[in-house]
């Protein structure tokens, strides 16, 4: 072998030596390696001179050692490798990728990165930057989510509402601060819905519904109505949830109360919040006044303050029961008022009419006037079926008659349990009325106080039938034995004008 330096051939001699203990010194002094070393070079003149390679060629290495270091001519800088990568020794900021923005709604939104060099020192802080203008810095806003290398995830918080954000992963070290790719997102608005008008608006229900017409840019997670007897609602205050997404929609409100204004407002809500449509307002129908807002009788009408006068009303005994509403007559004026009328039969004098027996609704006053004739009229004409009393709420019967057979008036009140039983039942009899009853205003007849006589057990006439009578002088009847209408007086058959009323509250 040929040498062309001296100090080679020394240092070959001292290898050779030096390997017999496992170490290697290199040097141009002789002195050993250190003992802690494997390899020991020393010179005050020359220096340690690695492998040079590009990037390219540091990539070709085969199976890299751990530890394994290049000097990269591309970078100027010395590296050493480890499973994760290749690692620059020189200082610089860190590399950092920005996640993905998620879980965006209308004032945050999710996003991160990933560190994946710390450029060599340690990383104080990461995290993501954000603004509504491209390429946001720490000079903008920004969160802090921890220290060092690997993945961590950001909020980014106070967003506005439907606002375009840019959003980038950053990581400082000792060298400066590093930033990740950029990415954008757009929050959303809440949605845009309208209020349509109310319809078939009863005592306790009403019918609205809204559109809505844009998502807002997300989905729509809830729409419906949102009411209150005050101004401007929301859905903190009552609500009727119609479903969710975009388009039409309707809704029934329940459990209303009577003759009561309330402001209504569609609303619809994604992440973004809650949008609302304009304000409606509506008055709920007061008690009585339409087959959607049925009383039970003239009594809860007069007692809740919302009569509007003596006339007709609609009622429904059996509330939620097969029986439709129907319409009644309500005295609101005589004794108190809240009387409803239970019969009425204005005859006219020599005629001898049927009966009618009503099993599912009430006679409605039209004529008072004695010598009226309302047996054809459609619905004046009539009494209560025990059935349908038996639905009827009740404590006091009002009894009233006129003829003009003479000038003394039938006109009393009774709370005789024996008379709501019979009109109920069809069983029984009227006994003990006589001493059982109230004189009203212009009462002057000799019956009920001397009565001395019932009918009984006469089922659908229990009202009509000689109900109570003093034998042989003075007598309530309609069309008694097939022929007689008597009013305190006897037998005068249907030769005269009549008119006989039962009122109930």
């Amino acid at each position: 072998m040929h040498f062309h330096n001296w100090s080679f051939c020394v240092l070959l001699i001292g290898l050779f030596i030096d390997s017999v203990h496992a170490q290697v010194g290199i040097n141009q002094t002789g002195n050993p390696p250190h003992p802690a070393a494997m390899l020991d070079v020393e010179s005050n003149s020359k220096g340690f001179l690695p492998p040079r390679l590009t990037t390219g060629q540091r990539d070709s290495i085969q199976n890299p050692a751990f530890g394994l270091t290049v000097f990269n001519t591309d970078l100027n800088c010395m590296q050493y490798y480890r499973p994760s990568g290749w690692y620059s020794m020189c200082p610089k900021p860190p590399l950092v990728l920005t996640a993905l923005v998620n879980s965006v709604t209308g004032v945050t939104a999710q996003s991160g990165g990933t560190v994946t060099d710390d450029g060599g020192t340690l990383v104080t802080a990461r995290g993501v930057c954000w603004d509504t203008a491209a390429g946001p810095t720490l000079s903008d806003s920004f969160s802090v989510d921890g220290v060092g290398m690997g993945v961590f995830t950001s909020t980014l918080g106070s967003l506005q509402n439907g606002t375009t954000y840019f959003v980038r992963a950053y990581a400082t070290n000792s060298e400066g601060t590093g930033y990740g790719n950029e990415l954008s997102f757009t929050t959303p608005n809440p949605p845009t819905v309208s209020t349509d008008t109310a319809i078939n608006i009863g005592g306790n229900t009403a019918v609205s519904g809204g559109n809505v017409s844009q998502d807002g840019g997300a989905p729509v997670l809830a729409r419906g109505l949102c009411y209150s007897t005050s101004p401007n609602p929301t859905t903190s205050n009552s609500t009727v949830i119609s479903g969710s997404g975009t388009g039409v929609f309707s809704s029934t409100f329940q459990n209303l109360q009577n003759n009561t204004t309330y402001y209504v407002r569609a609303y619809a809500s994604n992440v973004a919040g809650t949008g609302y449509g304009s304000q409606i307002t509506f008055t709920t129908k007061k008690l009585g006044e339409a087959s959607n807002s049925p009383a039970l009788n003239c009594q809860q009408i007069i007692s809740q303050g919302q009569s509007v006068g003596t006339g007709v009303y609609w009622l429904d005994p059996d509330t939620s029961g097969p029986m439709l509403p129907f319409q009644c007559y309500c005295d609101m004026t005589t004794d108190g008022g809240g009387w409803t009328l239970v019969l009425n039969y204005v005859h006219g004098a020599g005629t001898n009419p049927n009966l009618l027996v009503l099993s599912n609704r009430l006679p409605i006053q039209n004529s008072t006037s004695l010598g009226s004739n309302e047996s054809n009229h459609p619905s004046a004409w009539g009494h209560v079926s025990n059935s349908l009393a038996n639905l009827l709420v009740f404590n006091s019967v009002r009894f009233y008659g006129r003829t003009s057979a003479h000038g003394r008036i039938i006109h009393f009140k009774t709370n005789l349990n024996a008379v709501r039983s019979y009109m109920k039942s069809g069983n029984g009899s009227f006994n003990g009325l006589n001493s059982s009853f109230t004189p009203l205003t212009g009462h002057t007849a000799n019956i009920p106080a001397q009565v001395d006589s019932y009918f009984n057990d006469m089922g659908n006439f229990a009202l009509t039938d000689f109900s109570f009578y003093r034998s042989a002088q003075y007598h309530w009847g309609i069309q008694g034995t097939g022929s007689r209408w008597e009013v305190d007086d006897y037998p005068n058959g249907s030769g005269n004008h009549t008119i006989h009323q039962v009122w109930i509250k």
